[in-house]
């Protein structure tokens, strides 16, 4: 804000009151909003983490193990697997994002 006589900001306790209890709160707004971004970041780095793991194993037990104590099978089987798990994190992280902007949304009441 500046003053119309000096054309300098007005700070202190002369300055005009634009109602600072709404900056704060929109800061804690923005704050909440950044740490909801990081938990689901979080969320996503370990489901990608547990997969990722998950998928080295078995590639480790289908194609080292098994073929060492003789047993073959088609590719197909480990394939299929590996697209399980990945479908499956994807599934996990749609529903939460699902579910998470259902919680958002206010319901809608009234006819019509």
């Amino acid at each position: 804000m500046t003053s119309d006589d000096h054309n300098q900001p007005l700070i202190g306790p002369g300055a005009p009151d634009d109602d600072h209890s709404m900056l704060i709160e929109d800061a804690r707004e923005r704050l909440r909003r950044e740490d909801e971004q990081n938990t689901e970041g979080k969320k996503l780095a370990r489901r990608l983490f547990v997969a990722f793991a998950l998928v080295l194993v078995l590639g480790i037990v289908f194609y080292i193990v098994l073929p060492r104590y003789g047993v073959r099978m088609p590719a197909i089987l480990p394939i299929l697997c590996f697209g399980a798990i990945l479908i499956a994190a994807l599934a996990r992280g749609i529903d939460e994002n699902r579910n998470r902007d259902d919680d958002l949304d206010p319901p809608i009441s009234g006819s019509f």
